[in-house]
């Protein structure tokens, strides 16, 4: 072998053992090394999702809080039955004629809600309403239903001009679905509606042991998801929802409202009986023009009713100040009224209350059934044109 053969021999042995050595080191080294990066990357990320989605869940506690004493009671017989009582007195309440019809739910569905550890996070009741009436009846009804701070929606709401013969010129067929929840770790109450939390009527009841101010522990409930200030309902309280039921995209404008009519009307309303038991005070009004009963209660999500005329227009709305075991004192406009047993509101809106009269009912002890023997009851019913 000459010079020439052994240069190219080394030469051939320095390139093999350079290309084995750079496969070695990249196989033994590198890619374990870029894994292990790739690996660090892949698990950093994966903590950082882990760490986002406990903060997510930490911000969500609230909201949390405020479903569950929002839901329907655990309940579920207690529930079914007390929903159903509501969804019938705010049919009747929003004018909806007796043949409205309400199917229960035939069983509580707890199979499409997502589950942790085998149990189910919320169990729905899936009500369907089928009414012949007016779409001022159907405002009336949503506005009162968004009204009530519960966990429910309307899932499907179909409205069509009738096919029965024999209806109203302005009855509409209205088929409703409502669903309601009952959220796992719920309320455990008597009651249909979520009223304060236990927890700050303890409080309360503690302050007032150590000789605190009472009622300072409330305040907070006035805020939150029940109480009278918070969010607890859908529906805006300064909007005007009877105005969607005067025009009418399904069966076209109305004629304007005439003073005549509400006059010809108001002639037919008549105060029947005003009722007490444990609860609450109730007065009824019925209306021989088209033998309709109202109810005027002072409760949330039964607060307005309204007059109609025979074509479904609204003439009259208002605000029930207080109740008595006689009369019921009502405000129209700027005037208040007094409407006893047995009398007309047409009559009862020729006598305005006088001045003194007025402040008579402004105070108090005038408006408040709670501690006073149950002897008045405030009312939220706005009469208007």
């Amino acid at each position: 072998m000459n010079a020439r053969e052994r240069m190219l021999a080394i030469g051939v042995l320095v390139v093999v053992v350079l290309a084995g050595g750079g496969f070695l080191f990249h196989n033994l080294f590198l890619a374990p090394l870029g894994e292990r990066k790739q690996s660090i990357v892949a698990m950093q990320q994966d903590i950082q999702k882990k760490e986002d989605r406990i903060h997510q869940i930490q911000a969500d506690l609230p909201r949390l809080d405020r479903w569950r004493r929002l839901s329907l009671p655990v309940d579920e017989k207690l529930s079914k039955r007390a929903y159903g009582d509501y969804l019938s007195d705010l049919v009747r309440d929003a004018g909806f004629p007796p043949e409205t019809t309400i199917q229960p739910p035939r069983q509580i569905d707890d199979k499409s809600a997502p589950a942790i550890n085998k149990t189910p996070v919320y169990k729905k009741l899936d009500y369907n309403i089928q009414a012949h009436a007016s779409l001022a009846h159907l405002v009336a009804f949503l506005e009162q239903f968004y009204h009530t701070g519960l966990l429910h929606q309307i899932k499907k709401l179909t409205i069509q001009r009738p096919l029965t013969p024999g209806q109203q010129p302005t009855d509409l067929d209205i088929n409703i679905t409502v669903e309601a929840l009952i959220l796992d770790g719920g309320e455990n109450r008597s009651t249909l509606l979520p009223g304060v939390s236990p927890k700050l009527q303890e409080l309360d009841v503690i302050a007032g042991l150590r000789g605190a101010p009472t009622g300072i522990t409330l305040i907070p409930w006035l805020g939150g998801p029940t109480g009278p200030l918070g969010p607890g309902t859908l529906a805006r309280k300064t909007a005007d929802y009877a105005a969607i039921g005067e025009r009418n995209i399904f069966l076209g404008p109305t004629p304007p409202e005439r003073k005549p009519d509400e006059v010809a009307v108001a002639q037919f309303v008549r105060l029947n009986h005003i009722t007490h038991n444990d609860k609450r005070w109730e007065a009824w009004l019925y209306n021989r023009y088209d033998n309709r009963w109202t109810r005027l209660r002072a409760e949330s999500g039964f607060d307005y009713f309204r007059i109609l005329n025979d074509k479904g227009d609204t003439l009259v709305r208002g605000k029930v100040v207080a109740i008595e075991p006689r009369e019921v004192i009502f405000k129209v406009d700027d005037n208040f009224f007094s409407v006893h047993v047995d009398q007309t509101l047409e009559e009862a809106m020729k006598k305005p209350l006088t001045s003194e009269q007025r402040k008579a009912v402004g105070q108090p002890a005038a408006t408040a059934a709670v501690g006073n023997g149950g002897k008045m009851e405030p009312a939220a019913l706005n009469f208007q044109k």
